[in-house]
């Protein structure tokens, strides 16, 4: 089995009551990027969803994304509601001096490798990767990608993992911090860190595979 690249995977840790935050990264530099990483079919030979970011972290590493962190595991309610299993998402800060459409290019083939296929919108997914920013990099809804990602500031199964591995980066766009982005998002109980045996209130709610 291939070695993965080395990472370090954001753990936050703090006593009962207590609401800290790491410190980790300052505003990415021109070389970090930010990668939203999600899934929730089952990709027969790459294992349970769970190790999707890990693998996919290889996959980076591979195509000249050099993998430095990788936040904890979130689930996330498809939307609409209903449509599919339960997501598991995950946030990657790696390093490239590639340009953005480079990058977009290598993450859609990644994509391609784990089976995707785009059949229509909302649609469950074996892997879906999202490229969220390129440094301080701002573009027009005409380009593409479009920089940073035009709908980043209201996913709280984005926002939330992006805060493990860089919790001081503000929206170039919005100038907001992630704690005020986080706070305006909606339908935020649609997220929540994933635990192995992970239960709801209001019924059972587990992470299931296709």
């Amino acid at each position: 089995m291939p070695r993965l690249p080395a990472i370090s995977v954001a753990r936050r840790r703090s006593p009962p009551g207590a609401h800290t935050r790491p410190q980790g990264l300052q505003v990415p530099q021109s070389d970090a990027v930010l990668i939203a990483i999600g899934a929730n079919l089952r990709a027969p030979g790459f294992g349970p969803l769970t190790s999707r970011p890990a693998l996919v972290s290889l996959r980076l590493a591979r195509a000249g994304l050099r993998p430095e962190r990788l936040s904890r595991l979130y689930c996330a309610r498809p939307w609409p509601v209903g449509l599919g299993p339960a997501y598991v998402n995950a946030v990657a800060l790696v390093r490239s001096r590639l340009a953005p459409p480079v990058i977009l290019g290598r993450l859609l083939k990644i994509e391609r490798a784990f089976g995707r296929r785009r059949r229509r919108r909302n649609a469950p997914r074996t892997l879906d990767l999202d490229l969220l920013a390129v440094g301080t990099t701002m573009t027009g809804e005409a380009c593409d990608p479009v920089l940073p990602h035009p709908r980043l500031h209201d996913r709280a199964f984005v926002l939330r993992p992006l805060l493990d591995v860089c919790p001081r980066w503000r929206h170039p766009v919005h100038a907001s911090p992630l704690s005020v982005l986080l706070a305006r998002v909606p339908r935020p109980g649609d997220t929540w860190a994933w635990k192995r045996s992970s239960r709801r209130q209001k019924g059972a709610l587990r992470l299931k595979t296709r």
